[in-house]
């Protein structure tokens, strides 16, 4: 049963079915077809970003998000109403009576995160007692407070055993019921509108800390309740089903050898994970693997998205003397200037073709792609010289030794890759030999501006890094 008109108290106007995120409706009254006709015959009507209310059929709760209008057809002999609608997020209770229209917690479950944070830390086997033990939750669980966009909650990694039920003759599923679990807290309700927004939060660190950005995990919703005048979190959860675009998953192919484990961020985790998601800080990250089959290739958009990368962290980068340069240029610009405006025997649209080129190019004194990339390696040759050279792996053609030259002839090749492309399309070369090392830079990078020091980046991206060198 839907409540498509918003009545509230309880009451229901039309029946609904969801199959593959494709809702139908049926309306169920006169006023709720009027309300369908409204919608079908008047666009600007129609609303998006929508959230429409029901019971599903076990009973439970269920909410969908309707961003796009209603599609409706006609039926004869009777017209029926019946409309349509994609919906790219559900969010279903687990039990009858549940508020659904604000959540005061939002879980990360399972999948991906328990690579990243390994269920077996929750539990040790002990050899000489034969038994398995539960180990402290204190552990194996990290709480940060952290601040993103002027908002403040709590963020807590840890492993949940939830979903672990002991039943009388039959040995605890150990395997599938405990998972690692990422949990953002709040101190307000936030409203089902907020969801996507924590969830580009947890996709952002994912993402980074694999190295791909087709990744998957379970998403649940808690809401609190008074117990004996205090607020508690109930522990049934709400369930949200989103639907992504990726072709495969990452999870099946990555362990925990291939990734930066959160556990390695320390007490510098809340500056990193606001980095990677504020607009003013966060990195360019599409040039990450977006498919399972496409992962030792490197795709044409790759090299575009990769430049826009390191673009983006030399503009973030604290170099002191790119102010000086500015200044200098800024005031070279002007005395040409004054030079070109005392010919009088020049026409004055060559004139204002050098004054237009001076004030583009050379004023704002924007370096070349290539002597940016430069300028970043300058800084890291060495923490990334300890993960892409690693001692007699060049003798046994593991990974190839570039010197300081060979390698901003190679940084050469690659930018001219990106510059033919517009115009000759893209003509592969020995440019690509480096994309790796070119991934690597803009991770220190990012570090780097989370305030790690290169031994630690050093550490942590060893494990992301150290087994394509």
């Amino acid at each position: 049963m839907l409540d498509l008109q918003g009545i509230g108290n309880n009451e229901f106007d039309s029946f609904f079915n969801i199959c593959n995120n494709l809702v139908t409706i049926i309306p169920l009254t006169d006023e709720c077809r009027k309300y369908v006709h409204i919608l079908r015959n008047d666009n600007d009507s129609n609303e998006r970003g929508n959230w429409l209310y029901g019971i599903s059929e076990d009973n439970c709760n269920i909410a969908f998000l309707q961003k796009k209008p209603l599609s409706t057809g006609f039926s004869f002999p009777v017209d029926m109403c019946t409309s349509r609608v994609y919906t790219p997020l559900i969010v279903k209770s687990v039990t009858p009576g549940v508020d659904l229209r604000t959540f005061d917690s939002i879980e990360f479950y399972g999948g991906i995160v328990d690579i990243l944070h390994i269920p077996t830390l929750a539990a040790e086997f002990s050899l000489a007692d034969k038994c398995i033990r539960f180990v402290d939750k204190n552990e194996y669980t990290r709480t940060y407070n952290v601040e993103i966009n002027e908002e403040n909650f709590k963020l807590s990694y840890s492993v949940s055993t939830a979903d672990l039920v002991l039943e009388t003759g039959n040995v605890p599923d150990l395997k599938t019921a405990i998972h690692s679990v990422l949990r953002f807290d709040f101190e307000t309700e936030k409203p089902l509108s907020e969801i996507e927004k924590y969830y580009s939060y947890a996709m952002k660190l994912f993402q980074f800390c694999t190295g791909h950005l087709n990744i998957a995990f379970e998403i649940r919703l808690y809401k609190n309740e008074f117990s004996e005048g205090k607020r508690v979190a109930n522990s049934y959860p709400i369930l949200v089903k989103i639907k992504d675009s990726f072709h495969d998953y990452a999870n099946d192919i990555l362990d925990l050898m291939k990734v930066i484990r959160l556990q390695f961020f320390d007490d510098k985790f809340p500056k990193l994970f606001k980095l990677l998601n504020e607009i003013n800080t966060q990195p360019h990250l599409l040039f990450l693997t977006k498919r399972n089959t496409d992962k030792n290739n490197i795709l044409y958009t790759d090299i575009g998205d990769i430049c826009v990368a390191l673009e983006r962290e030399f503009s973030l980068f604290p170099i002191k003397s790119k102010k000086t340069y500015i200044e200098k240029a800024q005031s070279l610009t002007e005395d040409l200037m004054n030079v070109i405006d005392t010919k009088n025997d020049i026409p004055e649209p060559v004139k204002k073709k050098a004054t237009d080129i001076l004030n583009s190019q050379l004023k704002g004194f924007s370096p070349s792609l290539k002597e940016k990339i430069c300028t970043l390696y300058d800084d890291f040759e060495q923490p990334i010289k300890s993960i892409t050279e690693i001692e007699n792996h060049d003798k046994l053609g593991i990974s190839k030794f570039y010197t300081l030259d060979e390698f901003k002839n190679r940084i050469s090749k690659f930018v001219d890759i990106r510059n033919k492309a517009s115009h000759s399309g893209i003509v592969w070369n020995e440019g690509t030999d480096i994309f790796n090392h070119l991934r690597l830079l803009i991770y220190f990078c990012i570090l780097r501006r989370a305030e790690y020091t290169p031994k630690e980046s050093t550490c942590m991206l060893s494990w992301l890094f150290g087994r394509l060198f």
